[in-house]
């Protein structure tokens, strides 16, 4: 085995180790991998694109903020990278729930924990449910945070978000009969 090779495996049985993932998990990641390994010039974000793709298949929670935290990859270049390795290989990802997207959400918005955790714990509580179905997760995980620093009197930046404020409030103001 070259000595190129050798340095991948390390690299990916280190994040790995790292984030210590169950085998099913490594097994799926390193199969993705193996397809994808000429994706990419970059190979830590490949092994982190490929860890991602394979949690999200298998539906095993993991954050890309953790995995980018383990690997020392940015996690917007790492998310970049596992949708394009989605979408080139088709990869069948079943879809989140609106849960999954409230860390991201909370985090491009900069509210603080207690907001993400009343967002998190309006979505147990089904409010979800009671929204238009029309509302894509990650503007329904915007509008269930903006909703808690309403109600929490928080603030709530906008300026590092793809979605608007605009967005957000025209929603919200759709929904008082609602909340």
């Amino acid at each position: 085995m070259d000595s190129k090779k050798n340095n991948l495996l390390i690299k990916f049985n280190t994040v790995c180790k790292k984030l210590n993932l169950p085998m099913f998990i490594i097994q799926e990641a390193f199969d993705i991998f193996v397809d994808a390994k000429d994706f990419s010039d970059d190979k830590d974000y490949l092994v982190s694109a490929c860890i991602y793709a394979a949690c999200r298949k298998k539906e095993f929670r993991l954050l890309l903020d953790e995995i980018s935290e383990k690997s020392g990859c940015g996690k917007l270049g790492v998310g970049d990278l596992y949708r394009k390795i989605k979408m080139e290989f088709n990869l069948e990802i079943p879809s989140g729930s609106v849960m999954d997207y409230i860390p991201r959400m909370a985090d491009e918005l900069k509210v603080d924990a207690d907001v993400q955790g009343s967002a998190i714990s309006m979505l147990m509580e089904g409010f979800d449910n009671k929204l238009p179905k029309l509302l894509n997760k990650y503007l329904l995980a915007a509008v269930t945070i903006y909703i808690v620093t309403k109600r929490l009197n928080k603030p709530i930046d906008f300026s590092k978000s793809d979605i608007s404020e605009k967005q957000v409030k025209f929603i919200y103001n759709g929904l008082t009969d609602v909340i």
